[in-house]
């Protein structure tokens, strides 16, 4: 009796992985094109270290390396970088920014405005106009004027920095801001003080007027900026604003009172008591010789009544 229909045996020597065999077919195209990515590999160093040879060539990483090493030797190097034509303006305007904030640092006010007004000319001269550059330069020239006194011209340029800026340079805009506040809260004080030393009731009024209102325009303007993209520059209007506003209100403020002049006479009296204190005490503490009694005296020159009898 025939039995059901048998199935085909499968010969399970020749079975396969079919990942196997993909491993197998690349290893040996490796096997037979190996010298190809060994080439490969050559020119990709080789390209690498011709771009580094040209990059490190190029004008401006040789500008850089000279104002690192200036930066190191100190202000008179950084004075003969900016000096130097052959550098790229925006170099030397970097160099320059550094050497004044060194001149700030040690009092030489009028040196560091003379190196920012030379880095503002420089930074419109560069070949790559950089308004950032252009901006941080008037700051610092503005910063440079307002430690010199001159509120009235730093304030100006604050302004001019700030309409610049726009939204496009944010932190620029910030600091132009808060430095125009700074130099308005200034001529509202010396208003002020300008009010306590007038003798004209009117003018005092006029001028602590003004001051008010100088004041009043500094915190609007700090308002107008707290609305900004980037938290860390809205805390830093914000710590201004409180600041201001938190401020005594605007007054007359006295001048210091005169010292009164010292009385010649009573100087000169107090001068005479002084010495003859200084000579009692010297003669108190002097050493005196005390002479002996004159009745000890006269009793050792005389001889006793007994003596001068056996004498005679």
């Amino acid at each position: 009796m025939a039995d059901g229909p048998q199935m085909p045996q499968q010969d399970l020597s020749s079975y396969s992985d079919p990942v196997y065999d993909r491993l197998e077919q690349v290893a040996h195209g490796l096997g037979r094109t190996w010298w190809l990515y060994v080439v490969a590999a050559v020119l990709a160093v080789v390209i690498a270290l011709a771009m580094r040879s040209f990059f490190d060539r190029s004008p401006g990483a040789e500008a850089f390396r000279l104002l690192r090493n200036a930066s190191t030797e100190g202000d008179e190097a950084l004075v003969a970088f900016v000096d130097n034509e052959e550098i790229p303006a925006e170099y030397r305007v970097r160099a320059a920014i550094q050497a004044a904030q060194t001149d700030l640092t040690a009092g030489r006010v009028d040196a560091a405005v003379d190196l920012l007004e030379r880095a503002g000319t420089l930074a419109g001269e560069s070949e790559y106009r950089s308004q950032v550059l252009e901006l941080t330069t008037s700051l610092s020239r503005a910063a440079a004027l307002e430690d010199a006194g001159d509120t009235e011209q730093a304030m100006q340029l604050y302004e001019d920095v700030e309409l610049r800026a726009g939204r496009d340079n944010p932190i620029q805009a910030i600091l132009a801001g808060v430095g125009a506040v700074r130099c308005r809260e200034a001529r509202a004080l010396a208003m002020a003080k300008d009010a306590g030393a007038s003798t004209n009731e009117a003018e005092s009024e006029a001028a602590i007027a003004q001051a008010r209102e100088l004041r009043e325009q500094s915190i609007e303007q700090l308002r107008d900026l707290l609305d900004q993209p980037s938290p860390i520059l809205s805390r830093y209007v914000r710590y201004n604003l409180l600041r201001l506003e938190r401020l005594p209100p605007l007054s007359p403020i006295a001048p210091p009172p005169e010292p009164e002049p010292a009385d010649v006479d009573s100087a000169a009296d107090a001068a005479t008591d002084t010495t003859d204190a200084t000579t009692d005490a010297e003669a108190t503490d002097a050493p005196v010789d005390q002479p002996a009694d004159s009745d000890d005296a006269t009793d050792a020159e005389q001889p006793a009544d007994g003596e001068a009898d056996d004498g005679a």
